[in-house]
């Protein structure tokens, strides 16, 4: 009896480590199974059944085991073989490497990438030699760590949603839910053993009654002893064996029980933060519709004062119609009263003449009404034509309108620039159409290079209607050459320009001068951190900011169009920028506009206002310079259209 409880006293000292071992060798292989299903091997469809390798790491290699027999991986079949060497790992799918053999890893792990193996190492300290790296089970945070560089070399495919802790949140909990069922299984599972068990102890129960009544007959009969004492021990070594094997899967059950109550915990406060995420979002959305209802009261407000004030116009010019006929009827009365006076006096001083002055008088009488018959008609005409003028000027504006429209619908808008760069642009026409235009546009990428953005600011002769209708000219003629006609070089989109004006003018067959001054900047960024510049300039120069000031690259003298420089060629420049570095195309409207007491603003100025506030946000920037300009014009009326775009990369 002593030797069967000393037996027994030691099987409980070793029973929890022994099963502290065998779950975390079972997690361990669920974890290998697990993250492998998110792994793209080349030519995968080939692969009829996965091979695992296992380099050391019995227990692991006992759980993989079992595994194979009752799950799939990928929905394909799976073999586990055990290899003792480094060089007898080949012709595999996966190799997990048993902590013992990290000091061996680099040989191993090049293996690996020459034959295309996702390699599972265990608590290895050297990122640089692991692909998945599963961690201790017991520490804090993350439980495998992914050196994507090394799967790349062996030409295996992760996706970036592993790359998050092996996976986005989405992705953790699809592998705790397979772990989950998995421990489920297991817990159904030895929930089964468990009766079996309890069954069995039931009759074990009932051997050792059986037992101590043998060691009755052991003491009466004493030569049967020593063949009574070895069948007893063997019964309890048996009976020991299956109580070890019932406390060891009831400790595997209660801390797959702690493992899926932390799963749940996990996913708890998962969902917590996702609600909260939506409520925040259901928040912002009610305030941009109280921000859009707002914006549409506004424009009512809007609409109802423009109303009001058409009709105030209206009102206004039929008072100046009204006082128009007073003043000439009081004109009317003054003669009257003239000739009255006049009638008086002639009385008065020559009564005998009475008749003639009464004859005269009579002619006078006719001839004022006949006047005044004149005056009425000769009123009613200019009613009439003012009417029409007033046809004529609403139709001349809704044109004008039109054009601006037209124009305003060939300008890039603030989006099409932002898909390329960071830009402001300070736009302000003299008249309601422009004669200054700007224009961008993005031409296909070569092979192997980036793509190629074109941006241009113009000033056309003259402003408003005609200075429009030309800048309009300019911007097809400049989508057509880049576009269409495939010329990048900008000196040659210049002297194709300059060629397509002048036909379109015809200005060889007539006196006309007419052209346009051209900015015009080719950016390409090639994949690197700096930015080449290609410029060429038609009589306008390029500003850039570079070693905290404001740099001048000069134009050629030549117009675009125009008699004066026929079939002269124009030149490119080129620089070299960095990110955070700017340019600015202007037309000469700003350097132009002059203040009340006759003084221009200048270029000298406008290039000082750059450097002193090149520092600041683009957005500030602009704010700065507008309102420079206004305090610098004051009342004074605007000279010249006034275009001004900047670039910041």
């Amino acid at each position: 009896m002593r030797r069967v409880l000393i037996h027994i006293i030691i099987s409980l000292i070793f029973l929890p480590t022994a099963l502290g071992q065998l779950t975390e060798n079972v997690v361990k292989a669920n974890f290998i199974l697990n993250v492998a299903k998110f792994i793209e091997w080349e030519e995968e469809e080939a692969i009829e059944r996965f091979r695992i390798g296992v380099l050391g790491g019995g227990d692991v290699f006992e759980a993989l085991k079992r595994r194979s027999g009752e799950a799939l991986l990928k929905n394909k079949a799976f073999d586990v073989v055990q290899f003792k060497r480094a060089d007898e790992a080949s012709g595999i799918h996966i190799l997990y490497v048993n902590e013992r053999r990290n000091r061996v890893l680099k040989k191993i792990l090049e293996t690996a990438i020459a034959e295309h193996i996702l390699m599972f190492t265990d608590s290895c300290s050297t990122a640089d030699e692991t692909m998945v790296n599963l961690l201790a089970l017991d520490m804090p945070g993350n439980q495998f760590e992914i050196n994507k560089d090394n799967i790349d070399k062996a030409r295996l495919y992760v996706p970036p949603k592993l790359l998050y802790y092996g996976g986005s949140e989405e992705d953790l909990r699809e592998m705790y839910q397979a772990s989950e069922r998995q421990l489920s299984d297991v817990k159904a599972e030895l929930e089964q053993q468990t009766a079996a068990l309890k069954k069995q102890q039931k009759e074990l129960e009932t051997k050792k009654r059986e037992i101590l009544a043998l060691n009755v007959e052991i003491a009466l009969q004493e030569g049967n002893l020593e063949s009574m004492i070895a069948r007893a021990t063997a019964q309890q070594d048996s009976l020991d064996q299956k109580i070890a094997m019932l406390e060891e899967q009831r400790s595997m059950i209660r801390e797959q029980q702690a493992d899926i109550d932390e799963q749940n915990a996990r996913l708890q406060r998962q969902k917590q933060e996702i609600e909260a995420g939506n409520a925040f979002l259901n928040r912002q959305k009610q305030e941009i519709e109280a921000q859009e209802q707002k914006i549409k009261s506004q424009q009512q407000e809007i609409q109802a004062h423009t109303q009001t004030l058409e009709q105030q116009n209206l009102e206004i010019e039929a008072q100046t119609l009204k006082i128009e006929k007073q003043r000439t009827i009081l004109y009317l009365f003054i003669a009257l009263f003239a000739l009255t006076a006049a009638m008086i006096f002639f009385i008065l001083r020559a009564y005998r003449i009475k008749r003639e002055a009464n004859k005269k008088l009579e002619e006078k009488n006719a001839a004022i009404s006949r006047q005044k018959e004149e005056i009425q008609a000769h009123q009613k005409q200019l009613e009439a034509i003012n009417r029409k003028i007033e046809r004529q000027n609403e139709n001349i504006k809704s044109s004008i309108n039109y054009a601006l429209t037209i124009q305003q619908a060939l300008l890039p808008s603030r989006e099409e620039l932002e898909k390329y760069f960071e830009p402001f642009v300070l736009y302000r026409p003299r008249d309601i159409v422009s004669g200054d235009f700007y224009w961008m546009s993005a031409a296909g990428a070569e092979e192997g290079k980036e793509e190629k953005v074109f941006v241009a600011v113009a000033d056309c002769t003259g402003h408003g209607v005609p200075g429009g209708f030309l800048s309009m000219i300019g911007i097809k003629l400049l989508a057509s050459i880049v576009n269409e006609r495939k010329e990048h070089e900008p000196r040659k989109i210049l002297e194709m320009l300059d060629t397509a004006v002048r036909e379109a003018l015809q200005q060889e067959r007539k006196v006309s001068d007419d052209g346009m001054d051209v900015c015009l900047c080719r950016i390409e960024k090639n994949g690197g951190d700096r930015i080449k510049i290609t410029f060429s300039g038609a009589r306008r120069p390029l500003y850039y900011s570079s070693n905290q000031k404001i740099n001048i690259l000069p134009g050629d003298r030549k117009t675009v169009g125009g008699r004066v420089f026929k079939g002269q060629a124009f030149t490119n420049r080129e620089l070299w920028l960095a990110p955070g570095d700017r340019i600015y195309m202007a037309s000469d409207g700003i350097a132009d506009q002059n203040a009340p007491n006759r003084k221009k603003f200048g270029s000298q100025r406008l290039i000082k206002l750059l450097e002193e506030t090149m520092h600041l946000p683009l957005h500030e920037q602009k704010e700065v310079v507008e309102k420079t300009l206004d305090d610098f014009q004051q009342n004074e009326k605007q000279r010249d259209d006034i275009s001004l775009m900047a670039i910041k990369f």
